[in-house]
């Protein structure tokens, strides 16, 4: 069965940094019968080279297995002038399984993160109770617990998702009140809010209500542009016929409802009225 562990290492030859056929020949030596009765399912390469300082530089490999039955096999080496070591920790499932169902199994896994991604939390939560079902005879620690912490993850996301999805709902609603009542300020508050708050939990279903959100918002922009441009003209067609009149105050009092950028653009235009 040295085959076995020959064809690991051949596949995963780029994880391992220096040591290469030594660490295979002790793992052969020593775990041949695990690779037997188990599937791999991945070698973990990590880097603990802070224990260094704890338990020192070993020459010789060390293994342990954790509590999982993963095997870690750590390895010392000189690395540009330094010292470091490298854990390489091997999970396998509790009982050799058909590499089938392995495959479905991982299969199955892709597709309900990538589902969790697109915010179908349901379906991808149907799916990992189905694989948890599965595996229940198996007494399979690693997916058992792989399956458990993949769907406490969806749980979550989901919970976080309805959470925003309400909070944006709300803003939706003042945001409506805000056009009926005129606000601009607040209605350009509640729009950024809405879109900020969708992109971050990449609600697409607001794309279909964004039209019409901004073109609400937009004609009251062009309705108060509109208001503003129409009382501006009053304001300076009245500063400008008491001026004429000699009625200083009169006018300064029209001018100081007219934003201070607009007074001083008039003033440079009307300057000769004033000195006449």
């Amino acid at each position: 069965m040295v085959e076995i562990i020959d064809s690991v290492f051949e596949k995963n030859q780029d994880l391992f940094i220096g040591r290469f056929n030594e660490i295979k020949d002790y793992v052969a030596k020593f775990y041949e019968k695990i690779f037997t009765t188990k599937n791999l399912l991945k070698i973990e390469r990590i880097d603990a080279s802070d224990h260094l300082k704890n338990v020192g530089f070993r020459k010789s490999l060390s293994s342990w297995q954790n509590s999982y039955k993963n095997l870690i096999v750590s390895s010392c080496i000189i690395e540009r002038g330094v010292e470091k070591r490298y854990d390489y920790k091997f999970f396998f499932t509790d009982e050799k399984l058909a590499s089938d169902i392995v495959e479905r199994i991982e299969k199955d896994i892709q597709l309900a993160q990538n589902m969790g991604k697109e915010n179908q939390f349901s379906e991808a939560i149907m799916i990992i109770d189905a694989l948890i079902e599965q595996i229940l005879d198996k007494n399979d620690l690693y997916y058992n617990k792989r399956l458990g912490k993949i769907k406490s993850e969806l749980l979550n996301s989901e919970s976080h998702y309805r959470k925003i999805s309400d909070n944006i709902d709300e803003l939706i609603r003042e945001f409506e009140n805000d056009i009926v009542s005129k606000d601009l300020k607040k209605a350009l508050e509640k729009y950024r809010k809405i879109f900020d708050l969708s992109r971050s939990i990449n609600r697409m279903d607001i794309k279909k209500t964004q039209s019409t959100v901004f073109n609400k918002l937009e004609k009251l922009i062009f309705d108060y542009l509109s208001e503003l441009i129409t009382k501006i003209r009053s304001l300076v067609s009245k500063g400008l016929n008491s001026i004429k009149e000699r009625n200083i105050d009169e006018s300064l009092s029209f001018f100081k409802e007219i934003p201070p950028e607009i007074i001083d653009f008039y003033k440079r235009v009307y300057s000769p009225f004033i000195a006449s």
